[in-house]
């Protein structure tokens, strides 16, 4: 190392701030290979792509683009094939739920003729019984049925949660009207 020369010191002292020496530099115990010095990493500035960069990063070869039609072709494939299946079982729910319905009102008709029955048959027989000479305070009491007005029948109509009773109700209603 050599010591500062006179080219190393300002021309002119700028204030009466004392000039300083330079710092004594003391040689170092082993020489220490220029490879294994680390330097801080400059940072470079991100650089930025080129109209031309741009366009050809968005450019895809042939042999890409067709893998892709290729790949898009097989989902378009599955996708109309699950679509033809599930179009085949909406249909087979479709008819089902029509069987069921027509099911129901056939059973709601056998309902309907066996209640009326049952009200014809207790009828016959409270009169045959009367007819017997048994009074009429000792025989069993049919159900009453609660006196069923249109307005009884739509205030049951909004009260009712069950679709199914909501049915019933509304084919009472459109029976009486």
């Amino acid at each position: 190392m050599s010591l500062p020369t006179a080219s190393d010191l300002p021309a002119e002292p700028t204030s009466a701030e004392p000039i300083e020496a330079p710092a004594v530099v003391e040689p170092a115990a082993e020489p220490v290979a220029a490879d294994t010095i680390e330097t801080p990493a400059a940072e470079e500035p991100e650089a930025v792509p080129t109209l031309l960069q741009r366009a050809q990063a968005l450019v895809k070869s042939k042999p890409a683009l067709q893998a892709e039609a290729s790949d898009l072709k097989k989902q378009l494939a599955q996708a109309l094939d699950d679509n033809a299946l599930l179009t085949a079982r909406v249909s087979e729910l479709e008819e089902e739920a029509v069987n069921l319905n027509t099911e129901l009102t056939s059973v709601e008709a056998v309902v309907s003729t066996l209640e009326a029955e049952r009200k014809t048959a207790f009828q016959e027989a409270t009169e045959m019984v009367a007819a017997t000479g048994v009074p009429a305070a000792d025989l069993p009491e049919q159900e009453a049925e609660p006196d069923e007005t249109l307005a009884t029948l739509e205030a049951s109509l909004s009260a009712a949660t069950d679709p199914r009773e909501k049915g019933k109700i509304a084919a009472k209603i459109r029976t009486m009207r």
